[in-house]
């Protein structure tokens, strides 16, 4: 399909603000920034649209994102998002009057408030971080490199970058910043039970749900872990994948990599152990 076809709306506008009047954004640190926030943007519209996370491109062919001429004053310029018929966006994750690219841009910002610590809205898109928890976390992950090129531009206490649609909006700053780019290694290890949601045995990489956590934290298989830690984790998945229930007991040591706030990023799989047919309350 052509996308000439395609009806265009707004889907945000995105403002830099670095404190002073020169109005100027710099080359390097801008265009990693652009293409930064553009990729994030189009990760969330295809999980939308498709209901899957993907990494990399093809992304759907129902939309597209432009990028149109900035304005003059503050540097500022406004993404579109090109939307193929309607009836293309039938099979769209959440319904409802409101608009698709609203939507695209609330499940953007929410993705950006998880990735920088930010509470997020009480808004349309807590019932898909709900309703698809798991794929919801993945997406984060899969996001979190493009939002951090997009704060490469951030470079002092007074610069800023503000996205808004309508009146929604959200900021990234100085704090935002720290906060995408600090990962703190645990000196020690730490145990724990849970369930394998995705690994990738070629990769030595996944998904776990930890049960004290309450959710999902990419994994990473140390590369000194022995055979029977792989094993453990593909029966567990099985598991999991059989009865769609998290009644497997897989226990596991990790080390653990965290957010300023504590809050655990991503681990580092020692060692696991899998009971098969343990119930836990």
């Amino acid at each position: 399909m052509s996308t000439e076809s395609y009806s265009r709306e707004t889907l945000f506008t995105y403002r830099y603000e670095d404190g002073t009047d020169r109005h100027l954004l710099p080359a390097d640190e801008g265009s990693w920034s652009l293409e930064g926030i553009a990729h994030a943007a189009t990760l969330a519209t295809h999980f939308l649209v498709e209901g899957k996370v993907r990494h990399r491109a093809p992304y759907s062919d129902k939309f597209r994102i432009y990028i149109a001429p900035p304005t003059a004053g503050s540097w500022e310029t406004q993404f579109v998002l090109a939307l193929a018929s309607p009836e293309a966006w039938a099979g769209a994750i959440v319904g409802g009057a409101i608009g698709i690219p609203t939507l695209a841009f609330k499940l953007l910002r929410r993705i950006g408030n998880r990735a920088t610590g930010v509470t997020p809205k009480n808004d349309e898109t807590k019932a898909i971080e709900e309703r698809h928890q798991g794929s919801f976390d993945a997406l984060v992950e899969a996001a979190e490199p493009s939002l951090i090129r997009a704060h490469r531009v951030i470079t002092s206490d007074r610069t800023t970058l503000d996205f808004s649609a309508g009146s929604f909006k959200f900021s990234f700053n100085k704090e935002t910043k720290t906060y995408i780019e600090t990962n703190v290694v645990d000196d020690q290890p730490s145990a724990a039970v849970g369930n394998v949601a995705s690994f990738n045995v070629n990769r030595r990489t996944g998904r776990i749900f930890i049960d004290n956590l309450g959710r999902s934290v990419p994994f990473l298989v140390h590369k000194d872990a022995d055979h029977g830690t792989s094993i453990a984790l593909a029966r567990s998945l099985e598991n999991y994948a059989s009865t769609r229930l998290a009644n497997s007991d897989l226990r596991l040591r990790f080390r653990a990599t965290r957010a300023p706030d504590g809050s655990v990023k991503r681990v580092v799989i020692y060692s696991a152990q899998f009971l098969f047919g343990i119930h836990r309350p």
